[in-house]
């Protein structure tokens, strides 16, 4: 694996190998920029992006052909995240459109993005459609910590493809403990910016040998290596600040209502 971004991504892309950071949220959820934003920055700096949005995926709607892998993050009712990619857009929407739309919480005060899914109804998706399923951070901010919930049921882990061990968003320490803790599940390892800002995006990259939904999906599972730049604790503070303030704006757009 990479340990920094002291390597040069345009050297990296020069060879042929291709920089991909795998989430990112735009401003149509919590995000400070546009779609079309997030794009024109990594076409610059020489990296691809995939979506990643919270219950939304509008920018991949809108933007079909530069978005590489269709994708979408859940959060179950008990606030557990999760990334699910799609082989196609037709798909995502299908799944979206079925499980995900009428099962959105939108005004429960702060509901940290949930849904009324259960862990079982999302990890169905595999059974149902042609996706894949990562568990990001899973060593986050209460009350996302979802290694609790596996750690109880562990069963179901193995239902999940991959789980994210370096996440731009997370302190290194923090970091260490998902990694080791997917080493002791034997779990397959991932990575991700999870970006909603400019400054994030990119700073947590999967390098590939070349790229295509169908490579990138089907080897989701397999050692991989990485391209990452830990953030300053001040950056780390800045982030949480904007992801708090962008929430916020949300829910006074669609109003509070604590039940």
């Amino acid at each position: 694996m990479y340990k920094s971004l002291s390597a040069d991504i345009e050297d990296l892309t020069k060879k042929g190998l291709v920089c991909l950071d795998p989430h990112c949220h735009t401003s149509l959820s919590d995000g400070n920029n546009t779609a079309e934003e997030m794009l024109v920055y990594a076409e610059k700096n020489n990296f691809k992006i995939i979506f990643t949005d919270h219950n939304n995926i509008r920018a991949i709607q809108k933007n079909p052909n530069k978005n590489l892998v269709p994708a979408v993050e859940v959060t179950s009712i008990n606030f557990n995240d999760f990334l699910l990619y799609f082989y196609n857009l037709s798909e995502l929407e299908e799944f979206f459109n079925s499980q995900v739309k009428e099962n959105i919480i939108y005004n429960n005060g702060f509901n940290f993005n949930r849904t009324k899914l259960t862990e079982q109804d999302i990890l169905l998706a595999k059974e149902k459609f042609n996706c894949k399923i990562v568990l990001p951070h899973p060593f986050t901010k209460k009350p996302k910590t979802s290694y609790n919930f596996f750690e109880e049921n562990l069963s179901l882990l193995k239902k999940i493809d991959a789980v994210e061990t370096h996440n731009s968003l997370m302190k290194k320490s923090i970091n260490d403990i998902s990694k080791n803790w997917a080493e002791k599940n034997n779990m397959p390892q991932t990575n991700g910016s999870d970006a909603h800002n400019l400054k994030v995006l990119g700073n947590s990259l999967v390098v590939m040998e070349d790229f295509s939904v169908d490579s990138f999906l089907d080897n989701i599972n397999k050692k991989k290596k990485f391209l990452i730049k830990d953030l300053s604790r001040f950056d780390l503070f800045k982030s949480s600040i904007s992801i708090f303030k962008n929430n916020l704006t949300l829910k006074i757009k669609h109003g509070f209502k604590f039940v």
